[in-house]
């Protein structure tokens, strides 16, 4: 296509050097001009392979998320299944403490039974009793008793660690839970 008018401002004599061609042709300069526009078909398929090339990279964003949702999915239940082994440790940790406190209690009670006659009703060993036989005594009582406040101490811990294991299940079940709705398993 020939097109005749002016030369627009930034591309005039001020920018380009035309020499005599300007003189020599009245003033006027050839030029050919080529339209650069895309065809409808072209422009098409352009657009409709942009429009794949976009939905590609959203489906790939998608699987990436999902994986990422799917792995955190497995850590949380890996780790409410720790949580639950760990409720199940503390709970047979505190069957064995109580059953340690059981123990403790009875075997005090036993000895009282045996030897309650040379204690007074204070709980200390009878002064009728010899020096050598009231030392064995109250360490005898004292030992009984350290025993059953220990397990009553260990009984106690044993809880303290149950309900803590409890509740930290609790909150790691929920965690497993709401990774699930998200990701929609």
């Amino acid at each position: 296509n020939v097109v005749c008018g002016e030369i627009p401002l930034p591309y005039g004599p001020d920018r380009f050097d035309f020499g005599d061609v300007l003189s020599s042709q009245g003033g006027c300069v050839k030029c050919v001009v080529t339209d650069l526009r895309t065809g409808e078909k072209t422009a098409s398929s352009q657009r409709a392979s942009c429009a794949k090339e976009q939905e590609e990279e959203g489906l790939q964003e998608l699987e990436k998320k999902v994986k990422q949702l799917t792995s955190l999915m497995a850590e949380a239940d890996k780790n409410h299944q720790r949580a639950e082994l760990r409720e199940k440790e503390c709970m047979a940790k505190l069957e064995n403490a109580l059953k340690d406190v059981e123990k403790a209690k009875s075997s005090f009670q036993e000895f009282r039974a045996k030897y309650g006659g040379y204690f007074g009703p204070d709980g200390q060993p009878v002064k009728t009793a010899s020096h050598h036989d009231q030392q064995k005594l109250a360490q005898a009582s004292h030992r009984y008793k350290s025993n059953a406040e220990t397990a009553v101490n260990e009984e106690k811990l044993a809880r303290k660690a149950l309900g803590e294991a409890k509740g930290n299940t609790q909150k790691l079940q929920t965690v497993a839970k709401q990774t699930q709705k998200a990701t929609g398993a």
